[in-house]
């Protein structure tokens, strides 16, 4: 399955994360969408939003979304921090689809990344 990462799973942004869940790094990736990137203290989260936007990031292969679901605070009946849903992105110029974890609502404290990629921010 492939997933887009655009933080703390971006390949290049934390290596360390490709082994622990067995990730196989893409490339770089950018997806459009209703979605705003925002910095929440250290880590970064995708909200919804009446904009679209093109967001930048990293696209990996993934044989099992469990270990992942479990780091983004998912769960299938809707009670985690983050959900996911498949969305079109596009690698090498080519449009593909992978699932994406987001943030249910924008936190308090959450600040708009500007440049749509929080290895840019």
């Amino acid at each position: 399955m492939k997933v887009f990462t655009y933080g703390t799973l971006r390949p290049t942004l934390s290596p360390q994360n490709v082994e622990r869940f067995k990730l196989t790094p893409l490339g770089p990736a950018t997806m459009t969408g209703n979605f705003e990137l925002v910095g929440v203290s250290w880590f970064p989260a995708l909200i919804p939003s009446e904009q679209s936007r093109t967001i930048i990031g990293e696209a990996v292969e993934v044989e099992n979304l469990k270990g992942l679901d479990f780091y983004e605070s998912f769960s299938e009946n809707g009670n985690g921090l983050y959900d996911r849903k498949e969305v079109p992105i596009v690698i090498d110029g080519q449009e593909v689809s992978a699932w994406v974890y987001f943030m249910k609502a924008r936190p308090t404290n959450a600040k708009t990344i500007e440049s749509n990629d929080w290895a840019n921010k």
